[in-house]
């Protein structure tokens, strides 16, 4: 995945309390991944966080790696009365 997706990944994942980091796979690649930990050794548990991630939130938050396609619309904010 690339970094912008990792990092989104990876701030769910902190603000859900799933343990995990995002760090690119090698310098030269430019892809990133989520792994278990910062140090080596390490995993990479990339399908996993995204699945816990996906569980708990669930399909339809228009994550990045979504199945569902961004719903489009206009918000009206409440005005109250007007003087």
């Amino acid at each position: 995945m690339e970094e912008h997706q990792a990092r989104l990944v990876a701030e769910a994942m902190r603000r859900l309390g799933i343990p995990g980091v995002a760090a690119p796979v090698a310098e030269t690649t430019g892809e990133w991944a989520i792994y278990d930990r910062s140090a080596a050794p390490r995993r990479d548990i990339t399908a996993r966080a995204r699945a816990a991630v996906r569980e708990r939130l669930g399909a339809r938050q228009g994550l990045p790696w979504s199945d569902v396609p961004p719903a489009r619309g206009f918000v009206f904010p409440r005005l109250g009365r007007r003087p």
